[in-house]
């Protein structure tokens, strides 16, 4: 169930990016979104810290995964048109990566994180899941225009699906039957678009993505 959920967030994500060029996913896991990038045409390197992980990534979907951090990375400049953080700006002092991220980032960032919202923070209270340096999604947009990036776009998402899929709690709480699955995710699109009307899914959505491009007129 959660896989459906993840592929229909990395889709979002994969729809902002522009321009041609390289991608950079940073803390790339267990590889689903490079491996979506990569079935979608886009030229990708993934990097992670843990081994493990790039180890099951090579084994469950094939992926090819670097051993390096974000903090320090080997890359030369502005090699990439894209860097796309997915889940990963929680785990990392922004403070101390914006200078390798300015430069080796071409052209756009995306940051994918979750909300600031109660359900979620209800969910990590009953998980016991602690991230090592939340931040609020207002900080994430000043932090980029504080440093030199416009923000393009932000956009939210995940109300009903991602929690059933145990994507909030780790447990899954409906059977993964395709019919079901589809509905879900369908409703939340629904949801998700009349809550933009009234320009209220800050207050509910579980996700935000922010798309940023760098300014080069600076």
């Amino acid at each position: 169930f959660y896989g459906q959920v993840a592929k229909s967030q990395n889709d979002d994500i994969i729809k902002l990016i522009k321009g041609e060029g390289e991608v950079l996913d940073v803390g790339a896991g267990y590889g689903t979104l490079t491996k979506q990038l990569i079935e979608n045409g886009f030229d990708v390197t993934a990097i992670d810290p843990y081994i493990a992980k790039i180890q099951l990534a090579k084994k469950w979907y094939d992926v090819d995964i670097e051993p390096i951090d974000i903090y320090n990375t080997p890359f030369e400049d502005n090699r990439f048109n894209c860097v796309i953080m997915r889940e990963v700006a929680f785990h990392l002092d922004m403070e101390k990566v914006i200078a390798e991220l300015n430069r080796i980032c071409k052209h756009q960032i995306i940051i994918f994180q979750g909300n600031y919202v109660i359900l979620r923070k209800v969910g990590q209270l009953l998980w016991g899941h602690k991230e090592f340096n939340e931040r609020k999604r207002d900080y994430y947009i000043a932090f980029l225009e504080n440093n030199n990036y416009k923000i393009n776009s932000v956009s939210f998402r995940d109300l009903i699906a991602f929690p059933i899929s145990g994507g909030l709690i780790g447990r899954q709480l409906l059977p993964n039957i395709s019919i079901i699955v589809k509905f879900l995710i369908s409703l939340d699109n629904i949801i998700n678009f009349i809550l933009s009307f009234f320009k209220i899914q800050k207050y509910f959505c579980l996700r935000f993505i922010i798309n940023a491009e760098k300014n080069i007129s600076l």
